[in-house]
């Protein structure tokens, strides 16, 4: 079987690209970004206004469309080279905190259980999977992303190493506008091998999968054995199916509905997860179950609890059981902040790793403390940069920068000598907030230390 960029040369792509001048949907997602890279304030209804003066007047296609431009604004960000993975994720949660609420449910978002993933969550999964990184021994890696939505889960990645499906024709043509390998329109939870491309499946086997397959119970005639096990729920059925066609080697992020539970033995209960959790670990390397507040959701219209399935390969043979509650990592994760430490310790990625406070590099010598989880550490501004309290003197050489509040408020300000920009920091607001609002202008260079 051929895997990677082989497979897709020999089966060629399924679907011509859009080529066309820009259409009204491509010039609102490109007004939008800009507005939120201006960190202009918007609301529901502001949007949708906005949206109109473009002639889109459909609620939900603005819904999705704001979403698009969330993607494509937030994969600027993955792939900004000058920041490292913690500076990117920590941006990225300060976006998400300041977004607009993607609340809007109608009547195709409740039948399909459209609920889009918080975009730093998506982007420790893609981390995790390893989709910023293109080559694997020297080879073009690609990865399937089988309930793409508007494409979030691909935001740390490269889009033309992915195929993504969708069979929502609203978020499908958003897809399409963006440079994918592949876009296909298939049923996930059928066999993709007997699907309208199954020449293309039985062709192809994927180094990464990461999905976020809608939460729903199936009908009894419905359910589906693998392995010995009755799998009783869709997002649960279209997760074995998207692992199906992952290489032996490959690594998937999965996202489910609810928690597990255990009995008083450390058992998990009887039913569903039991089953489901049982089947994964007895046929892949299950490198953890993160057990998700709900309330991390809150942005996308939700505020149910999840699961997030971390794998790293498939077992030669089946073997195996789930473990037991003393055996796992069952502390329910209830902050950005704890979900970064819980992916950085599973991951084994180096680039992840927090500097601890003890190894802080000495070039980082301001600090402002927090009142809640972090210390916020300045580096020594460039000498065109300068205190903007009344402080104003840009021939001192010898501070270039001074922080403090700024008129005994918890505004801390820095104005360039030019006086064309003037930024201000609130540290009252979530250190992950604060220190993402002030790292985000390069020109100050800001380290977050994580406690």
């Amino acid at each position: 079987m051929a895997t990677g960029y082989n497979a897709f040369k020999k089966i060629g792509k399924t679907k011509e690209r859009f080529e066309a001048d820009p259409s009204k949907e491509e010039r609102f997602i490109d007004f939008m970004i800009a507005a939120f890279d201006n960190e202009q304030k918007y609301n529901k209804t502001s949007i949708e206004k906005t949206a109109a003066t473009f002639g889109i007047t459909d609620a939900r296609e603005v819904k999705e469309l704001v979403e698009s431009a969330l993607v494509k604004m937030s994969r600027k960000i993955a792939h900004n080279s000058e920041y490292t993975v913690p500076n990117k994720y920590t941006q990225l949660v300060y976006n998400y905190l300041k977004q607009v609420n993607l609340s809007l449910r109608t009547s195709t978002s409740i039948l399909l259980q459209q609920y889009s993933t918080p975009i730093p969550i998506a982007y420790l999964m893609g981390i995790y999977c390893r989709i910023d990184q293109r080559t694997l021994d020297g080879k073009t890696k690609f990865f399937f992303e089988p309930s793409a939505g508007n494409g979030i889960l691909t935001v740390a990645g490269t889009p033309q190493d992915f195929v993504v499906n969708e069979i929502d024709e609203l978020r499908r043509s958003n897809l399409e506008r963006e440079p994918y390998y592949s876009v296909f329109d298939i049923d996930g939870s059928q066999d993709f091998t007997l699907s309208n491309h199954r020449s293309f499946f039985d062709n192809v086997e994927f180094d990464g999968v990461i999905t976020n397959p809608p939460f729903a119970k199936l009908d009894k005639t419905e359910y589906v054995i693998f392995g010995g096990y009755e799998i009783q729920d869709l997002d649960h059925l279209m997760a074995i199916r998207a692992l199906s066609v992952m290489a032996h080697n490959g690594r998937a992020a999965i996202i489910v509905g609810g928690h597990t539970k255990w009995d008083e033995r450390g058992v998990i209960q009887s039913g569903k997860n039991l089953k489901f959790l049982s089947y994964l670990y007895k046929n892949f390397f299950v490198d953890d179950v993160i057990l998700v507040n709900g309330d991390l959701y809150s942005k996308m219209g939700t505020s149910f609890d999840i699961r997030i399935i971390l794998i790293n390969g498939r077992r030669p043979k089946p073997e195996g059981y789930a473990p037991k509650k003393q055996e796992t990592k069952h502390t329910v994760v209830n902050s950005f902040e704890e979900l970064y430490e819980r992916f950085a310790e599973v991951s084994g990625r180096d680039d992840m790793v927090v500097e601890k406070q003890n190894q802080i590099d000495p070039k980082y010598k301001y600090k402002v403390e927090t009142d809640t989880k972090g210390t916020l550490y300045f580096e020594e501004l460039p000498s065109d940069v300068y205190w903007g309290n009344g402080s104003q003197d840009p021939e001192d050489k010898n501070k270039a920068f001074w922080y403090g509040y700024d008129n005994g408020t918890s505004l801390i300000s820095f104005q360039t000598i030019d006086g064309k920009a003037v930024y201000k920091y609130d540290l009252q607001k979530t250190p992950s907030a604060a220190a993402a609002q002030a790292q985000r202008i390069r020109i100050l260079k800001l380290k977050f230390q994580y406690q």
